[in-house]
């Protein structure tokens, strides 16, 4: 213990990490109180103590506690057996029924026995479909068959923030149930939790989690929180949702001295979604103080297993697109690509930031932004005035468009660089 005592606390070198043997995973922003944060939850149900909660996500924003879940209360708590059900966190329910798990035994919602397909793979690594983690940019996608009806599949994209600003930062959650056949409807009840005082239902189906959301501490004492932090929930086909529940319910919070976990008032939000196609998406924007102006538009049609969106905040203007299938070239109304997924930034009409995950090609608006001779795990692009910053894993031979580049940097070095036109070439 004194020799722990002794370790010198150092930053991390990354922000985001993969946790396959717990099957967590975690985004950050950064280091600093004020940065965004999301853990999300991936892996093996565990035994007769963990909980239904596979894919179920927590937020922190601004030293806030934004979204959580119902913890883990005392076993003589009124609350223990709704903390034991998928209801009490962030993830779905379909045809309301909850997560089961793989043996029968445990916490379940209905105590069901029951089998699945591919149990041995699931049980082992939960899943894991996707992780890419860049300076700028996260993307995890991650599967289940816990529910009786059909798998689960949640994909998280994370647009970190740039030159220290989190004003242009966001979550993107994706939701599918590729295992239901084409036609067959499933009910989709999308929870959210959340301590924040206020809930305001805005035009478009947009949730604005605001005011006060109540902290205590060991003691037992309650800690001033920031009234100006507060979250924006936006859902990528209003028209598509049947309603939004709202409903009182509690959130675990930190240890107290007098019972196992403290608990709070909370409001539990559902998005209700009736109809085709099974999939669910929104957008997830963190602020403090006064909010921008801020859109999201979904580029495809909502029955497409591909997703792009354009999302706006102020005067930049993002394009993300998303395979869910195999990649390969496809056309996201305006970028096309073979990547697994992607996102351009431009903001007055120039392109500032490119992200490529997994693919060779991406275009934009008939521009050509990156080609590579082989698959790309992951790049990102930045440009910054007659400054091109290269960061990924490995950068084979490729062409970028950078009409107006002077110098390159690769993951931090300086590299020359051959021109052709608007092109350049790394190699």
């Amino acid at each position: 213990l004194d020799s722990f005592e002794k370790i010198k606390t150092c930053i991390p070198k990354k922000t985001s990490y993969l946790f396959p043997y717990g099957g967590f995973a975690i985004m950050r922003s950064g280091w600093k109180t004020n940065d965004l944060y999301l853990a999300l939850k991936y892996g093996s149900l565990g035994t007769d103590h963990g909980h239904p909660d596979s894919l179920n996500f927590d937020i922190f924003a601004y030293g806030e506690f934004i979204t959580g879940e119902a913890g883990g209360p005392s076993y003589a708590s009124y609350l223990f057996g709704w903390s034991r059900t998928t209801e009490a966190h962030n993830t779905i329910r379909i045809n309301d029924r909850g997560q089961q798990r793989l043996s029968g035994s445990g916490c379940g919602e209905t105590g069901e026995k029951w089998t699945v397909m591919k149990t041995r793979y699931y049980a082992a690594n939960g899943g894991l479909v996707g992780w890419k983690s860049l300076s700028g940019f996260d993307y995890f996608s991650a599967a289940h068959t816990r529910y009786k009806e059909s798998e689960h599949q949640r994909t998280v994209l994370f647009v970190k923030p740039t030159n220290g600003s989190v004003n242009d930062s966001y979550f993107i959650i994706c939701d599918g149930l590729p295992g239901k056949g084409k036609g067959e409807m499933a009910k989709i009840q999308w929870l959210l939790h959340t301590a924040k005082e206020n809930v305001n239902i805005d035009p478009g189906e947009r949730l604005i989690l605001s005011g006060p959301s109540p902290r205590k501490n060991q003691e037992g004492k309650v800690i001033k929180a920031n009234e100006d932090v507060g979250m924006l929930v936006v859902p990528a086909y209003p028209e598509t949702i049947s309603r939004i529940d709202e409903k009182r319910c509690w959130m675990g919070l930190v240890a107290q001295r007098d019972r196992h976990f403290g608990t709070e008032d909370a409001k539990q939000i559902s998005y209700i979604k009736e109809t085709l196609p099974n999939q669910f998406s929104v957008l997830l924007y963190l602020y403090k103080g006064k909010m921008g102006k801020i859109n999201f538009e979904p580029l495809l049609k909502a029955e497409d297993s591909h997703k792009a969106f354009k999302v706006v905040i102020d005067d930049i203007e993002d394009y993300i697109f998303l395979s869910q299938k195999k990649p390969s070239i496809y056309d996201y109304k305006g970028i096309k690509s073979d990547a697994r997924c992607g996102l351009v930034r431009s903001r007055k009409g120039k392109i500032e930031r490119v992200v490529l995950i997994e693919g060779r090609r991406l275009s934009f608006k008939g521009k050509e932004l990156i080609k590579a001779e082989k698959r790309i795990s992951g790049i990102e692009l930045l440009y910054k005035g007659g400054k091109l910053m290269v960061n990924g894993d490995y950068i084979p031979r490729i062409r970028i468009y950078a009409p107006e580049i002077r110098e390159l940097f690769v993951n931090g070095k300086e590299k020359e660089f051959k021109k052709y036109r608007d092109y350049i070439k790394v190699r």
